[in-house]
C-alpha cells in the first residue's frame, strides 16, 4: 500500500513540474502574442502615415505637368522662363 501511495506522490510531483513548464511556455507565448499585436498596431499606424504622405506627394507632384520631347522629358513652355539681367541694372528696371 505504501508503495502505491509513494508512486502516486512521485507521479503528482512529475505532473506538477510538467504543468509548471506548460504554464511558463503559455506565458511566453502570451507575451510574444502581445508584442506582435503591439508591432502590428505600430505598423498599421505607420502605414496610415505613409499612405497620407504618399497622397500628399502625389498631389504636390500633380502640380507639375511634363511634356515629352523626343526621348527627354522637359518642362512645358507655359512655365515662366528665367530672364537675363544686364550688369548694373536692377530686375525692376
Amino acid at each position: 500500500m505504501s508503495r502505491h501511495v509513494e508512486a502516486i506522490a512521485v507521479s503528482s510531483r512529475e505532473q506538477s513540474t510538467g504543468l509548471a513548464e506548460i504554464n511558463a511556455a503559455v506565458n511566453q507565448m502570451d507575451q510574444g502574442t502581445q508584442q506582435n499585436a503591439a508591432m502590428v498596431e505600430e505598423n498599421n499606424a505607420a502605414s496610415v502615415v505613409l499612405a497620407n504622405e504618399a497622397a500628399r506627394l502625389r498631389d504636390l507632384i500633380s502640380a507639375f505637368q511634363l511634356t515629352e520631347k523626343s526621348a527627354n522629358r522637359t518642362i512645358p513652355t507655359t512655365m515662366s522662363k528665367p530672364c537675363a539681367i544686364s550688369p548694373g541694372r536692377r530686375p525692376d528696371q
